[in-house]
């Protein structure tokens, strides 16, 4: 274990930005405390830092044809900012699923017209198992909103339920 320097407390609090490391001499007893700052960040609060712009970035053809096609990363500092919440979340999410049930809905009518007069007895019925199942939609979107708030979608949820296979078939479905 590396002895502390006399002049330093146990209670001095250290820039965490900054790495002491106890470098020996030569000849015993010589020992001298290195402080090295880490150059690609900076401090921006109590505790905080913030990464120099551009540090991590891929910068191959990969990446500059991901920048163009999603935009650029957002920034640590910047993700706060980002969050969507529960009710936001639900409206933007689950809206796939809607839709993809309205979509039905025209397409089961039409089956219907075509099918004669007598079967359009049977709208109410269908109109009811479809508020059922958009019911269905949100309230298993809301749940998978509140459990995983850190996003991932229907990956994240196969996966960690169920394994990684099932995770990557969901995702590529």
């Amino acid at each position: 274990m590396a002895e502390e320097h006399p002049n330093n407390s146990s209670s001095e609090h250290h820039d965490p930005l900054e790495r002491r490391d106890e470098v020996r001499g030569r000849l015993p007893g010589n020992r001298a405390v290195r402080i090295q700052r880490h150059r690609d960040f900076s401090a921006v609060g109590d505790g905080m830092v913030r990464a120099r712009p551009g540090v991590g970035e891929s910068r191959g053809l990969g990446a500059r044809i991901q920048r163009m096609l999603f935009g650029n990363p957002v920034e640590t500092a910047a993700e706060g900012e980002q969050r969507v919440g529960v009710g936001r979340g639900l409206a933007i999410f689950s809206s796939d699923n809607i839709s993809s049930s309205a979509y039905a809905t025209e397409e089961i009518m039409r089956v219907l017209v075509l099918a004669g007069a007598a079967t359009l007895a049977l709208t109410m019925p269908i109109t009811i198992a479809i508020i059922a199942v958009l019911a269905i939609v949100v309230i298993s979107d809301r749940i998978v909103i509140q459990t995983y708030p850190d996003g991932g979608g229907s990956y994240r949820v196969a996966q960690m339920n169920l394994g990684p296979v099932p995770g990557l078939l969901a995702a590529a479905a």
